[in-house]
């Protein structure tokens, strides 16, 4: 009778055994999937981020080469930058419905958008917007700057 007993015993060892692995895959595979979402989040964001940045120091190069009262008021304006020479870049008016400019960059789609809000005389506020979308839905970056009125004066000789 006491073998019998034994051999029940090594079957549930076996069994709780069992569970116990299956209970650390089923972790380490969700654990490995929440990784994997988060990592792709964070370059996404990296990347939207760099377009922000990217777009107001163009901005702001545009407002040096073509002046200040080149800086349309515009609630949606994207940079037509293609051309090597910033004299020829120009403003121009969101597509109708489009929401900025489509950007593929790491096999997701950006829109970036250019907002110039005149904030008194000698001001303008430029608000960069960057958004995708992820499983968890739209994701959203914002810069923004202050640009002024200036002009550059040539040295006194």
């Amino acid at each position: 009778m006491r073998k019998r007993f034994k051999r029940g015993q090594s079957l549930i060892e076996v069994v709780v055994s069992l569970g116990v692995i299956v209970v650390l895959a089923v972790s380490l595979i969700s654990t490995s999937l929440i990784t994997q979402k988060t990592a792709r989040t964070a370059k996404n964001n990296n990347a939207a981020t760099k377009l922000t940045q990217e777009s107001i120091e163009k901005i702001r190069v545009f407002r040096d080469r073509q002046g200040f009262s080149a800086l349309r008021t515009r609630l949606c304006l994207t940079l037509d930058s293609s051309d090597v020479d910033p004299v020829k870049w120009k403003l121009n008016d969101c597509a109708a419905g489009a929401e900025g400019e489509a950007i593929e960059l790491n096999n997701t789609s950006f829109n970036r958008k250019i907002e110039i809000d005149d904030n008194g005389g000698s001001l303008k506020l430029v608000i960069v917007t960057v958004t995708w979308s992820e499983p968890g839905g739209i994701q959203t970056v914002k810069d923004q700057t202050f640009l002024s009125k200036w002009e550059m004066s040539s040295p006194s000789p």
